[in-house]
């Protein structure tokens, strides 16, 4: 049976300062690699919305005197930057690029704008720029935090780990204590199958999230790639403890059952995962992959594995041609 590694957090959103400055889903194939309930990559920390009010001047008589140009432009600037922000949230990633580049133009040094571009970038797979407009941001701003974290998850869906690894320490230097920065060297480790540097992480985690699913979940799927079985069926029954309708830890206590012989327990954790997520393509290859080298004495199996196999041609067929 095989089983698909856990995804990396979310990038954090986009940000709206104009001057000063404040993507996560890798899916690294181990052997066995198990599933993940964790977002999918390139949704990103919320955009915050701090940029200075432009100030109105007003003479001893009262009447207003005209803004001087420099604040004028900062405005303009904050206003194509939101306009980017609320065509990105809309899903019209190359009108937000627009309105990031129309702010820069208007001010060069608009750090969030710079990250805000990187972000979008990124949405639109042009990993090289969003690289280069994170680095940006930085340069504006060394103690952008953010900007280190979406350079970390960037470089890490490239698989340069090295580059990921400097970035997200730089991220944690500056928030030692950040959840998802913590998570993803987890997940970092995890995918070069370094498993006690990813646990050590993963606990860390737990300990300053423990209503985190993902996190009890990550350690879980560390634990099942140690060969330690038994143990990781606490981790992932606490994950589905802080929330039930997540397919992915279903799907490993399956994995984990069917590798123990109890073969009722997994029947029954594949289903779960299947109601949940009908075209769970992995959850079906799996059951395929196991069920069919049973010795087909037992008729639930016998049924399991043909029930199966007729769900994964009505879900699966178009989404998987290749399995199909």
């Amino acid at each position: 049976l095989s089983s698909r590694a856990s995804d990396q957090a979310p990038r954090r959103d986009y940000a709206s300062n104009p001057l000063t400055g404040s993507p996560r889903n890798v899916r690294p194939e181990l052997n066995p690699t198990f599933s993940s309930s964790r977002k999918k990559a390139g949704s990103h920390r919320k955009f915050s919305n701090q940029a200075p009010l432009i100030p109105i001047f007003s003479t001893e008589s009262g009447n207003q005197d005209v803004v001087p140009l420099e604040l004028f432009i900062n405005s303009k600037a904050k206003q194509h930057n939101l306009a980017g922000i609320s065509f990105a949230q809309q899903g019209e990633l190359d009108q937000a690029i627009i309105n990031f580049q129309t702010a820069i133009a208007l001010q060069p040094n608009y750090t969030d704008t710079y990250y805000n571009l990187g972000i979008a970038l990124s949405e639109k797979d042009d990993q090289k720029g969003a690289i280069n407009n994170f680095k940006r941001a930085i340069e504006l701003n060394p103690k952008h935090a953010n900007a280190y974290y979406n350079l970390g998850l960037t470089y890490a869906n490239q698989q340069k780990y090295s580059e990921a690894f400097t970035a997200y320490e730089k991220a944690l230097a500056i928030t030692p204590e950040d959840f998802d920065t913590i998570l993803s060297l987890g997940n970092l480790h995890l995918e070069q199958r370094k498993l006690d540097e990813a646990y050590s992480y993963y606990q860390v985690a737990i300990e300053l999230n423990p209503k985190s699913s993902e996190a009890w979940h990550s350690c879980g799927i560390v634990l099942t790639n140690q060969g330690k079985l038994k143990a990781s069926i606490s981790f992932f029954e606490s994950a589905l403890s802080i929330d039930a309708n997540l397919p992915s830890p279903h799907f490993n206590l399956g994995l984990v059952y069917y590798k123990l012989a109890k073969y009722q327990e997994s029947r029954a954790a594949f289903k779960k995962a299947l109601e949940l997520k009908p075209d769970f393509d992995d959850a079906y290859w799996s059951i395929v992959n196991g069920f069919s080298l049973l010795q087909q004495t037992d008729i639930q199996n016998y049924k399991f594995l043909d029930e199966s196999v007729k769900q994964y041609l009505i879900h699966c067929r178009e989404k998987s041609p290749i399995r199909t």
